[in-house]
């Protein structure tokens, strides 16, 4: 599972909104509140709309100051027009603040229902509380770029088809144990991560060693030797790339190499994701906006 909010966005109507009108303190003017946060975490914003969308700018004004128009916009947003998980933290951390400027009641009911709700759906972040803080876990962290990566590789049919390579292999060897589709394996996601690396703007070559070699983004030469060994590893080990020479092996592979050098693998193909990716990943500090 993905584990984003925007994904589960559609769910929090039911589950989070709706519930939070049971507590006694709750007003519907507080709605107008909640629409002027969750404005803010739109992809295409109404308030920032350019001059000519008359029709945005007179919708945010309209919505603004009716509770009711304000309850229906936040029940029936469509996750997609979200601009991200990163303006999701800030708009739930912003609706905390708002929700607490009418009662302390009402505050610490959401952060209940909040973290029953990342906990129903599996997100991949933890809600820190008292003082209110959302953040990704370690283990959501590694599945979110792990999820990056497949977004990524879903955008090209050549890295699609390799993707579905990898995942084919691993289910093989996830019947088998054997040595051969563990070879198959890494092999796989080799080629996966080489694709991945071909394809980003600034690498030159078409291995992942001379990939590695050609691009500035590696913040030490240690760094960039160790995932030239990695590479190394798949194309001199007898039957994983190449044939490979039987004296450079050490002993034969066990099951947990073919997961442990794929996880590094696929880690490393973090370098070639953008900016955006990243922060998709790590999320956002909320206090810095």
């Amino acid at each position: 599972m993905r584990g984003r909010l925007v994904d589960a966005w559609k769910y929090s109507w039911l589950e989070l909104w709706e519930p939070l009108e049971q507590v006694s303190d709750f007003s519907e003017d507080i709605y107008t509140a909640l629409f002027l946060e969750l404005e803010k975490a739109l992809e295409k914003r109404l308030k920032t709309a350019p001059d000519e969308d008359k029709e945005a700018h007179s919708s945010y004004f309209e919505t603004s100051t009716d509770p009711v128009k304000a309850r229906d916009f936040v029940k029936e947003l469509d996750g997609l027009k979200l601009a991200g998980d990163p303006a999701l933290v800030v708009f739930y951390k912003n609706a905390y603040d708002a929700l607490g400027e009418y009662s302390e009641e009402l505050a610490e009911e959401f952060v209940q229902l909040l973290n029953e709700f990342i906990s129903c759906h599996n997100l991949r972040y933890k809600l820190q509380y008292p003082p209110f803080k959302l953040q990704p876990h370690l283990p959501g962290v590694f599945a979110a770029l792990f999820a990056e990566i497949l977004e990524a590789a879903a955008k090209e049919d050549h890295l699609s088809s390799l993707m579905k390579d990898f995942e084919h292999s691993f289910s093989a060897l996830s019947r088998s144990h054997s040595e051969t589709d563990m070879k198959t394996c890494i092999s796989k996601a080799c080629m996966l991560v080489e694709g991945l690396g071909i394809a980003h703007p600034a690498s030159k070559g078409s291995t992942l060693g001379k990939i590695y070699g050609s691009v500035s983004w590696l913040p030490h030469p240690a760094l960039q030797k160790a995932m030239e060994q990695i590479y190394g590893f798949c194309s001199d080990y007898p039957g994983i790339r190449h044939a490979g020479k039987v004296e450079g092996k050490l002993r034969e592979l066990e099951l947990k190499d073919s997961i442990i050098v794929p996880l590094m693998l696929l880690t490393a193909a973090g370098y070639f994701l953008t900016l955006q990716n990243v922060v998709e990943v790590i999320g956002v500090n909320p206090e810095d906006f």
